[in-house]
């Protein structure tokens, strides 16, 4: 039998395993970054920044899914009017940004991550992720939702695709290029 997907929103107590979630796709852009400093301090600015309930990666932003009470992903979202200091903690205690490039497009609830735990990949968990989002945006006014898909992540399209996501352009961050989709639900 197939375990229940649960969606709640993120707490203090959920730090560390959010951010070893985030770390995933962290590696996988290959930020410089990441170059510079290392996993390990890359890691802890993370988590020290994700106690300001302004920051990217802020457990207040988060909205998890658990599966028999573990963690099973993340999704870490804002309104595109807040791109401009969701960085504002982790940049004064990093020597260089995260990320450079703007990532969303004006009037959105913009989904920054998406990450499912590698040991409850393809059970539904990012499907039940992205199907909560518009309780989430809602609250802030937004009836668009807006992500940024690495162009050669095939799965990752179909899903968003599946899900009511249209591509509207392209653009690159960091060093990779990426389709921007956005759903109006």
């Amino acid at each position: 039998m197939k375990s229940e997907v649960k969606i709640r929103v993120g707490s203090e107590e959920d730090i560390e395993q959010l951010i070893n979630l985030v770390m995933l796709v962290i590696e996988d852009m290959d930020l410089p970054l990441l170059k510079e400093i290392g996993e390990a301090k890359t890691r802890a600015m993370l988590i020290e920044s994700s106690k300001n309930s302004g920051d990217r990666y802020s457990f207040r932003r988060a909205i998890v899914a658990t599966v028999n009470e573990k963690i099973a992903g993340v999704l870490f979202g804002y309104p595109s009017e807040e791109e401009a200091t969701i960085d504002k903690t982790f940049n004064e205690i990093s020597p260089m940004p995260l990320f450079n490039s703007k990532e969303t497009y004006g009037n959105e609830w913009y989904i920054d991550t998406l990450v499912t735990s590698p040991n409850y990949r393809g059970q539904g968990v990012a499907r039940r992720l992205i199907q909560s989002v518009p309780n989430f945006a809602s609250i802030e006014q937004k009836d668009v939702v807006g992500l940024n898909v690495d162009i050669n992540n095939i799965a990752a399209k179909n899903l968003y695709k599946s899900c009511g996501f249209v591509k509207v352009s392209e653009t690159v961050i960091g060093s990779h290029h990426y389709d921007h989709m956005y759903w109006k639900y």
